[in-house]
């Protein structure tokens, strides 16, 4: 099984001046849209042609973001929809509210891109003041866009919610912008400034921060946003669900930290989530759940099986170093089997160079932590969609893939429809509080399993060295007694002290290697702390007013803790590389 292929597609938002601040003649600035919106279009289909093999059959779909007021926001819309991109709107107030901005003049259009809309969106705006309903569209646009078009006339906003606010919003979230000159006489200019440079605050008026956005460097843009990384191997990923890694799953029954079903079946189980199936739900849309479930259950089985991989390669490696003692020391036993046992030996030796090179070779850590951050994107994905948040900023720098396909991903769920009201955005919200419920209680359960393999590990180190002692002293009595040289079946006590007292300690070490390796003891803290965390986040949700704008600042916290985890982990990876056991 592999991760299903995801459509070409991009998002395009836009923000703009009303008609009192644009030109009476838009003739040009039509053109330079017109232009600018086909070029992108034939970019986006090259790439789909360029990557056949990574991008589903369809042909690349773009859509224009679009609130519709008149002015800039209609221009972008005509264009857009006649370059053969879809329309989604969303709106800062319900439609009937929303109408009464427009004049009797206006209306008529508006009316009639409404009608050609694939998708509506409106927000909870009458419980804010205007000047906020329209930045809480603003940066609603943002979050739905991969590039926004600005047409400004590069001067500060006049209140806020303003084209400049939107500007600003835009680029410090790291979403390029387009910036088109109202009167259209000028190519339009480009800017995009990297995290660090988001960071620092930007001035937009700053003409140092704009560059002439030239065909090249559109062509740039689209490439950056939607060109798969080359660094998958579909076929690599899916050795890995058919592989069976018992090593790991065993040791956990064997602790009691685990079933014995889950060592029997040594693969995840079949797809199926409840918990996303939930939140996908609050949507609002069959066909969406359709896919998205899909693509997450695969993504997380995948990351699944990997971790399983990689956790019975390093138990492996252990238990293999162990096995190699023990056939080095079976010579003093059985000597006439000795070349056999060397043979053995040497066997093992190299299973486990083997079994090290090739996680090493095939990055089998870097690929789990990938596809378990996809995993936890996916999961928090639809709730953020649901309130018109799908967080496709990522700043100029190159993506990963697990992030180019959760952004995907996301351009495929859109926009959702309907009117965000008080009991929906509850419905929202509430869905999110089980989704942390779900993830405490998985946290907690993980600490109790880490905890249980650390101490029972802990005490078979500790029988083992006791053991050592054990034969140690039996042998220097048996030798006090002069019975040192006494045959137990066919071999000498000696012989027979020397195998257990260097077997016992090197089963110990291998014990104390795989307790080191499998941070069982920080596995616990680390998940006792998610625990606590989350707990404390459900709390803060809980006594939350009702308000579309809280709900989304706790889902992002959500992901910010989610990821957290995987930076751990992703630190552990660099610290403690899967190595030969010595």
């Amino acid at each position: 099984m592999s991760l299903p292929r995801p459509l070409a597609a991009l998002r395009i938002g836009i923000t703009g001046h009303r008609p009192h601040r644009l030109p009476p003649d838009l003739s040009p600035l039509r053109a330079r849209l017109a232009e600018t919106l086909g070029a992108i279009a034939v970019r986006l289909e090259d790439i789909r042609r360029e990557n056949a093999g990574r991008f589903g059959n369809e042909a690349a779909s773009l859509t224009i973001v679009s609130p519709l007021a008149a002015g800039a926001d209609t221009l972008a819309a005509e264009a857009a929809l006649a370059a053969g991109y879809g329309l989604d709107v969303c709106m800062p107030f319900a439609p009937e509210r929303y109408r009464k901005d427009f004049s009797a003049e206006e209306r008529p259009v508006f009316e009639r891109l409404l009608a050609r809309a694939d998708r509506v969106l409106s927000l909870p705006g009458e419980r804010l003041s205007d000047e906020e309903s329209y930045y809480a569209i603003g940066a609603t646009v943002v979050e739905q866009c991969d590039l926004l078009l600005a047409i400004w006339d590069g001067k500060h906003s006049g209140g806020r919610g303003g084209t400049a606010d939107i500007v600003e919003l835009s680029l410090a979230s790291g979403t390029p912008v387009l910036w088109f000159d109202p009167t259209g006489t000028s190519a339009p200019r480009m800017a995009w400034p990297d995290r660090e440079g988001s960071a620092r605050g930007l001035v937009i008026v700053d003409p140092a921060l704009w560059s002439e956005a030239t065909p090249d460097r559109i062509e740039w843009i689209v490439d950056t946003l939607a060109t798969p990384p080359d660094d998958t191997d579909e076929q690599a990923l899916d050795r890995y669900l058919t592989r069976r890694s018992r090593a790991w799953p065993t040791l956990m029954a064997v602790l009691g930290a685990d079933s014995w079903g889950k060592a029997l079946r040594g693969r995840p189980p079949d797809y199926g989530d409840a918990a996303i199936r939930s939140s996908l739900s609050a949507f609002g849309n069959d066909a969406a759940s359709s896919f998205l479930v899909r693509r997450y259950d695969v993504a997380d089985r995948l990351a699944t099986a990997l971790g399983q991989q990689l956790r019975s390669a390093f138990v492996g490696n252990f238990v293999l170093g162990a096995l190699a003692v023990a056939l080095a020391l079976a010579g003093l036993i059985l000597p006439d089997a000795k070349p056999g046992l060397v043979l053995a030996e040497l066997l093992v030796i190299l299973l486990i160079i083997v079994r090290t090179r090739q996680a090493t070779r095939q990055g089998w850590h870097r690929r789990w932590i990938d596809l378990r951050n996809l995993a936890e994107q996916l999961r928090v994905l639809p709730l953020s969609a649901s309130l018109g948040n799908l967080g496709l900023g990522i700043g100029p720098e190159s993506l990963g893939w697990s992030r180019w396909y959760a952004q995907a991903s996301a351009r495929e769920l859109g926009m959702p429809g309907g009117h965000l009201t008080e009991s929906r955005i509850a419905d929202i919200r509430d869905r999110a509080i089980a989704l942390v419920d779900d993830q405490a209680a998985y946290h907690r359960s993980n600490a109790a399993r880490m905890g249980k393999a650390e101490r029972r590990l802990r005490h078979l180190g500790d029988v083992l060295f006791a053991l050592t002692i054990v034969c140690g002293v039996a042998w220097l009595a048996l030798t006090g007694l002069g019975l040192g040289h006494v045959k137990i079946l066919g071999t000498d006590a000696a012989k027979w002290t020397t195998f257990f007292t260097a077997l016992f300690p090197a089963v110990g070490a291998a014990l104390y290697g795989i307790r080191m390796q499998g941070e069982f003891a920080a596995g616990q803290e680390r998940s006792q702390d998610l625990e606590r965390v989350l707990v404390a986040l459900r709390s803060d949700m809980a006594a939350d007013a009702v308000d579309d704008r809280h709900v989304a600042a706790r889902l992002r916290q959500l992901s910010a803790i989610l990821g957290s985890e995987l930076d751990q982990w992703r630190s552990l990876s660099e610290k403690r590389p899967l190595e030969l056991p010595g």
